[in-house]
């Protein structure tokens, strides 16, 4: 099964501090959730894992309060 979206609850703005949920979808069609701001995926590169290779992923939002984009981490 294809993965549709990561989410991210509770994210606090590296800046302001502001506390908000967030979802980077990873399907085009994916409709992100009321409660949750949207935010952008990129795919950085790949490793292997030990049964399948991994995706890392950039993550950025933009604060809903301050409006500074913010960046982190995942792996797919």
């Amino acid at each position: 099964m294809v993965q549709e979206v990561k989410r991210r609850d509770g994210y606090s703005c590296l800046v302001c501090g502001h506390i908000f949920d967030f979802e980077a979808p990873l399907q085009k069609d994916y409709q992100v959730s009321k409660d949750a701001v949207r935010a952008r995926a990129v795919a950085v590169n790949t490793m292997e894992g030990s049964d399948e290779k991994l995706v890392n992923l950039m993550l950025y939002t933009d604060c809903p309060q301050c409006g500074v984009t913010n960046e982190c981490k995942e792996v797919l």
